[in-house]
């Protein structure tokens, strides 16, 4: 399910058969899970790598999997993922709005242990920004918490 964090080649080459699951509409609710998770799980792992490239395009390319909109979960996370995708890559502080909402939001449904990974994520990713002591094999907590 997770295998993307393992894989040394960035995905970007075989995104679209990825993609591309055939007939997304009848799949059932696990496989949709897990495609959701792979994806959010790339992105991550391209963050924590540093490349936003790759991340702006896993964005966008995940985006498409969820047309009908019914995965409220996928979305949030997938919006968070982009947002801090772009602070990265920008700096511009009107970025962590939204960043900042999304764990208040957390936080005000309960999920307080998914708010504190999502600033330890921030924290550690901002902060550490170009340098080489982060390390890279220890990659994020995506939330897919759906029972």
């Amino acid at each position: 399910m997770f295998f993307v964090c393992i894989i040394k080649t960035p995905l970007i080459d075989y995104s679209e058969q990825l993609v591309r699951i055939s007939s997304i509409g009848a799949r059932d609710y696990t496989t949709k899970k897990f495609a959701y998770s792979a994806w959010l799980n790339a992105i991550s792992t391209s963050l924590y790598r540093e490349n936003y490239e790759f991340a702006e395009k896993y964005i966008d390319l995940a985006s498409k999997l969820n047309q009908d909109k019914a995965n409220y979960n996928f979305r949030m996370n997938l919006r968070y993922l982009d947002h801090l995708t772009k602070y990265l890559k920008t700096g511009d502080l009107d970025f962590m709005k939204p960043i900042n909402n999304f764990i208040s939001i957390l936080e005000d449904i309960g999920d307080h242990a998914f708010a504190q990974n999502v600033k330890d994520e921030v924290k550690l990713l901002t902060h550490n920004k170009g340098k080489n002591d982060v390390d890279k094999n220890k990659y994020g907590v995506v939330g897919i918490r759906e029972n």
